[in-house]
């Protein structure tokens, strides 16, 4: 198993072009009584032999030298264009009932008897909407958010339910 070790702090600037890459694998001794899986350890006169490598910058046996940009990544965004598409089949109008914004349409936010007004009115908006979606040709498939939303909105104001523009 090769261990490599990559040391960067205190190189000055020039050097910091390049990358050297000790293998020090090698350099162990067997420890006469094992500390856990630890079974190797590293003697004196290996630290001093890792130093000398490190020390000489030089390519050999234990020692590579790479250029800095070979450690370097570009970041690609490979972006698609988003695939949608809106049509109001009755499945897809039945799933509007499972929304959490248009099922809170039924209950008022208020606390006064405006919002026991506004509770009431809730569900006739709601009966509202879907009749107006159940307007909407089911066939058609709407390739775009922007169109989707025109013909929704006419839909609605067609149904008389007031509709952002």
């Amino acid at each position: 198993m090769n261990s490599w070790r990559l040391r960067l702090a205190d190189v000055p600037a020039p050097e910091m072009l390049e990358v050297q890459l000790v293998n020090a694998a090698d350099f162990y001794r067997k420890m006469r009584k094992s500390l856990g899986n630890k079974r190797n350890e590293l003697a004196a006169e290996h630290i001093a032999e890792i130093t000398r490598i490190y020390g000489a910058f030089a390519e050999g046996d234990q020692s590579k030298i790479f250029d800095n940009e070979d450690f370097g990544f570009s970041k690609i965004t490979v972006e698609r264009p988003l695939r949608v598409n809106f049509h109001a089949s009755p499945e897809r109008v039945q799933r509007l009932w499972a929304e959490p914004v248009f099922a809170s349409l039924s209950n008022g936010r208020r606390r006064s008897s405006a919002g026991t007004a506004e509770a009431n009115e809730g569900p006739r908006l709601q009966e509202a909407i879907v009749a107006a979606l159940n307007r909407l040709d089911p066939a058609k498939v709407y390739n775009s958010r922007d169109s989707v939303t025109h013909a929704i909105v006419a839909a609605l104001q067609a149904a008389g339910v007031n509709a952002p523009k």
